[in-house]
């Protein structure tokens, strides 16, 4: 009975009979059935399109890989639509088709699209079939489409994709946004093909200060990965020039990961790296950090190349260690560890009186130890026993403080 159904009905029912079948299923049959071997590619293609519209046949033919009906169907929509007619479905097609190879890292169907002749119409003046397509009210999207073509390629982790967009006649330049994309993602293979500097109009890393902070923002298991990777290589990112915010974003994360990331950002045997000495980062840690990991970053700071001087922060850290009551002893050891560089003192800024205002005995007791510790008078035992902490004030005697 099949030979008295027309061709565009068969088409229909071929293409419809497999809606159901997986993948696999669909090519294998399409390999059987789809190719109508008895017809002509303009046959098949004519077929497709008057069963499904340009638009599905497009993208059914690039899709299940049947390229001589798929440029077929392409030639003659875009004849038409270069005419004036189908314009419309013509750029559909087109746009839903690219997406789908892009988000497939399909590279054979992106070069099938003929997406160097749409990259020439895009960048050139001359008049074609092209050209008067993009230029017409149905071409914005498809235009827009292909000027982000590197940057989604980029954002799905295609870097073979990439690289074949970056080279030819025609390249795409690629930019910062679609770099930070990559990096985010924990592509490093991407951004290795976007900086490629034997590729044309590669991405400079170093050209925005703010590219390290923003991949820090939100710190995940490759972070540190892709830090490494960009603090390499040509036009390296400058953890120099907002190291200290990228640093921030560690420290505020706190997590084994992050801790990761903060030794990648200062590693000094490669260019720029991030100083922790450079801002009062222990301030920051002393006044909200969690304490299950505050100990463990304060050490990570103090130690290194340019580590975190506790003295300069000295009493602020401190007081906000001892007021906040954030981390507790640990953290005010950890800031007066005199092992390290800098240690800050606990004999500068009145740190005792916060400490027995709070009723804080085993701060007090801390902060009698120790290297530079401060030497209470009278005052500070009439101050506790004013206050009910009768046990610090015991302890202040205890300590050799004259009574009052």
């Amino acid at each position: 009975m099949a030979h008295r159904l027309s061709n565009e009905l068969l088409a229909l029912v071929i293409v419809y009979s497999i809606e159901s079948l997986d993948d696999l299923q669909q090519r294998a049959f399409l390999s059987r059935h789809i190719a109508f071997p008895t017809w002509a590619p303009e046959s098949q293609a004519h077929a497709m399109v008057k069963a499904l519209g340009i638009q599905n046949a497009l993208f059914r033919a690039a899709r299940f890989k049947q390229e001589v009906v798929f440029n077929a169907i392409r030639d003659a929509a875009l004849a038409r639509a270069a005419a004036g007619e189908c314009c419309a479905s013509f750029c559909a097609g087109y746009t839903s088709t690219l997406s789908w190879a892009l988000a497939e890292g399909d590279l054979d169907v992106i070069q099938q699209l003929r997406c160097v002749d749409l990259l020439r119409a895009v960048h050139d003046d001359e008049d074609n079939r092209w050209t008067r397509i993009l230029r017409g009210q149905n071409g914005d999207t498809l235009r827009r489409d292909m000027t982000k073509m590197l940057t989604r390629a980029a954002s799905e982790g295609h870097a073979a994709v990439v690289r074949a967009l970056r080279s030819g006649n025609y390249p795409q330049q690629a930019d910062l946004d679609a770099l930070l994309i990559a990096a985010q993602r924990g592509y490093v293979d991407v951004t290795d093909a976007l900086r490629d500097d034997n590729l044309p109009d590669p991405v400079r890393a170093g050209d925005d200060p703010h590219l390290l902070s923003d991949l820090c923002a939100d710190i995940s298991s490759h972070t540190a990965r892709v830090v490494y990777a960009l603090r390499r290589g040509p036009h390296p990112a400058r953890a120099d020039f907002n190291g200290s915010f990228a640093l921030y974003h560690c420290v505020a994360d706190g997590s084994v990961d992050a801790m990761a990331t903060m030794v990648a950002l200062r590693d000094d045997t490669l260019p720029y790296p991030a100083r922790a000495d450079a801002h009062p980062l222990l301030v920051m840690i002393a006044t909200g950090l969690k304490r299950e990991s505050i100990v463990d970053v304060i050490y990570a700071l103090r130690r290194g190349p340019n580590p975190a001087r506790a003295d300069a922060d000295n009493s602020f850290a401190l007081v906000f260690a001892i007021d906040s009551k954030n981390g507790g002893v640990e953290v005010v050891r950890a800031l007066r560890d005199g092992s390290l560089p800098n240690p800050a003192r606990a004999d500068r800024g009145g740190l005792l009186g916060l400490a027995v205002e709070g009723g804080q005995l085993d701060m007090v007791q801390e902060l009698l130890s120790g290297e530079h510790p401060e030497q209470p008078g009278p005052a500070y035992v009439v101050l506790a026993k004013q206050l009910g902490h009768h046990d610090i004030a015991a302890a202040l005697l205890s300590w050799g403080v004259p009574p009052p």
